[in-house]
């Protein structure tokens, strides 16, 4: 089974973009809080993830190489959010019945998603390099 990270994105960007709104940066430069960092340099490879999608308060769904400008937007996920988000995995993926999917993110990001996909959800700890499966430390 196919292996695919779904990375929260961060309210801390990138300082250049946030001095200049105009620019844009691929979507895995903008965003620098220390658990996308965290999901994205250590987590994917742990898990063994092959790839991995960023799910954005503004954006929904975006690839890695997405280009974006900055945002200063946060907070509830409705359940629209989530089925644009779901709308555009099976857009960029076709079918996810063979994927399983692994949310680095709060559960905002996966309440309305966790029924519809094959996932698990994982509980950051904030100082150590530590990820949490269902109770079970990992890393």
């Amino acid at each position: 089974m196919r292996r695919i990270g779904l990375v929260a994105c961060s309210s801390k960007k990138n300082i250049e973009a946030e001095n200049d709104h105009s620019k844009k940066l691929p979507a895995s430069e903008m965003y620098e809080g220390s658990d996308f960092i965290k999901a994205v340099d250590k987590g994917l490879e742990y898990f063994e993830c092959e790839g991995y999608f960023i799910l954005s308060d503004k954006y929904g769904l975006l690839s890695p190489s997405d280009a974006i400008q900055y945002y200063d937007k946060g907070g509830y996920k409705s359940k629209a959010w989530a089925d644009d988000v779901y709308a555009a995995l099976i857009q960029k993926l076709g079918s996810v019945d063979d994927i399983e999917f692994i949310f680095f993110a709060g559960k905002s990001y996966w309440r309305f998603l966790k029924k519809r996909l094959n996932c698990k959800t994982l509980k950051f700890s904030p100082r150590r390099l530590t990820f949490e499966i269902s109770g079970e430390n990992k890393l």
